[in-house]
C-alpha cells in the first residue's frame, strides 16, 4: 500500500530518477538549449557536495544550499565564485545540513528541515536573525511579500506522529502562524501527504503551486481563497500519463491524476507574466513556458536537452532558475565526472 511507501524510497524517487538512461538513448537530439558552463565543481573554492535548491536575486548572485557543508555558497550569475556562509550547528546562523535557500531582495532565507528553524542573512551572509519551527513542513519557505509561505506539516519535534489537513501555511517574519488552508489533491483514493509534494512561487499576492507528480496547477490569495486550478496535462502533452501503468511502486495512485513518475514537474518560476515548469525523465528535461492573462494560463513554449550527450551525462536533476536578462536557465544538477554543479543553458533564438 501506498501508506507503507518510506520517506526514504520517496528522496531516492526524486533525486534518482534520470539515473538510468535507456540503452537504446544514442544521444538525442536537436534540442533548443545550447550548455554554456557549469560551476560548483572546484575543488579549492565553491565546491558543492550535494545540494536541493538553488536561488537568485537575478541581478546578481546566485546561492546554493549545500547540504554536506551545511553552508550557503554564493555565486555570480557568470560562475564565479564569491563566498560561503553557515556552519554546521544549531545555533544562530548554523545548521544541520538539511536545508532550503530563498532570496527576496536583500534577504536571504534558509529553511532547516531537520534543525526546525528558519534563519535570515543578508545577501553578503551577514546572520540577522532565526525562529523556530513548533511542526516540520514539507515544503521549502519562501518570501510572500512581508509574509512566508511553505506546505504542509507532517511531523512534530523529536518524532511524534502528526499529519496535517491543510497545504499552506502563512507565517510572518517573527516565526508565528498566521493562517492555513488549501485542500490536499484527492482522486478516487487517498493520496498521503508523503506524495502531495509541490512547489510555490509567489507572484504580487498569489500563491501559485504545481504538484510533483500531478498535473494540477493552483493559485490561492494570501487570504487562502483557492482563485484557480488548471490541469497541464490538458495544456500541454508533456506529462506522459500512460507510464504510470509501468511502475509497481505507484500502482495504487489513480491513472488519470498523476504525471509520469519516470519523471515529473521539477518546480516552478514566474517572471512577470511568464511561468516555467520544468518537467524531467529519463531523456530530457524540459522546461514548458505558460502565458499569464489575469489568472488563465495556457501554453506558449518548450525549452528542452537531452540528459545524455557526447560531451556530458546528466545523473539528476534537482532545482533550476530563469534569469530573463541573460536569457537563460541556470539548472541544478548531478552530471557524471562532475558532481552537483549549476549548468547555465542559454535558449537558442534561431
Amino acid at each position: 500500500m501506498l501508506k507503507s511507501i518510506s520517506v526514504i524510497t520517496y528522496v531516492l524517487l526524486l533525486f534518482h530518477l534520470n539515473s538510468c538512461v535507456k540503452e537504446e538513448n544514442h544521444y538525442l537530439e536537436p534540442h533548443n538549449l545550447t550548455y554554456i558552463q557549469s560551476f560548483g565543481d572546484s575543488d579549492v573554492q565553491g565546491f558543492i557536495a550535494t545540494s536541493r535548491s538553488i536561488t537568485s536575486d537575478l541581478t546578481n548572485f546566485i546561492y546554493v544550499a549545500d547540504l554536506t557543508a551545511a553552508k550557503i555558497h554564493q555565486y555570480t550569475l557568470d560562475g564565479d565564485y564569491v563566498g560561503s556562509f553557515g556552519r554546521d550547528g544549531r545555533g544562530p546562523g548554523e545548521f544541520t545540513g538539511n536545508i532550503n535557500v530563498h532570496t527576496h531582495e536583500d534577504l536571504v532565507l534558509v529553511h532547516d528541515f531537520s534543525g526546525y528553524t528558519v534563519s535570515f542573512f543578508s545577501n553578503d551572509g551577514l546572520f540577522i536573525n532565526m525562529f523556530n519551527l513548533e511542526k516540520r513542513h514539507n515544503a521549502e519557505f519562501q518570501f510572500a511579500g512581508d509574509y512566508l509561505v511553505t506546505g504542509p506539516a507532517y511531523v512534530n519535534p523529536f518524532g511524534t506522529n502528526y499529519q496535517d489537513d491543510d497545504l499552506l501555511y502563512i507565517y510572518d517574519r517573527n516565526g508565528n502562524v498566521i493562517r492555513s488552508f488549501g485542500r490536499m489533491l484527492t482522486f478516487d483514493e487517498e493520496i498521503p501527504p508523503i506524495m502531495q509534494r509541490f512547489f510555490t512561487a509567489v507572484r504580487g499576492d498569489q500563491i501559485h503551486l504545481v504538484f510533483l507528480y500531478f498535473p494540477v496547477y493552483r493559485i490561492y490569495n494570501l487570504e487562502g481563497s483557492l482563485i484557480a486550478e488548471h490541469r497541464l496535462d490538458s495544456l500541454t502533452t508533456t506529462p506522459d500519463l500512460e507510464k504510470n501503468q509501468e511502475s509497481a511502486a505507484f500502482r495504487n495512485i489513480p491513472r488519470t491524476g498523476t504525471a509520469s513518475v519516470q519523471g515529473g514537474f521539477g518546480g516552478i518560476a514566474i517572471i512577470g507574466d511568464r511561468v516555467f515548469i520544468p518537467f524531467y525523465n529519463s531523456d530530457y528535461l524540459q522546461i514548458d513556458e505558460f502565458a499569464l492573462a489575469g489568472n488563465d494560463l495556457s501554453y506558449s513554449d518548450s525549452f528542452f536537452y537531452p540528459l545524455q550527450s557526447k560531451e556530458r551525462n546528466v545523473i539528476g536533476y534537482l532545482d533550476f532558475l530563469y534569469v530573463e536578462d541573460r536569457n537563460a536557465f541556470y539548472v541544478l544538477e548531478n552530471v557524471e565526472g562532475q558532481g552537483f554543479v549549476v549548468s547555465k543553458y542559454k535558449i537558442n533564438m534561431d
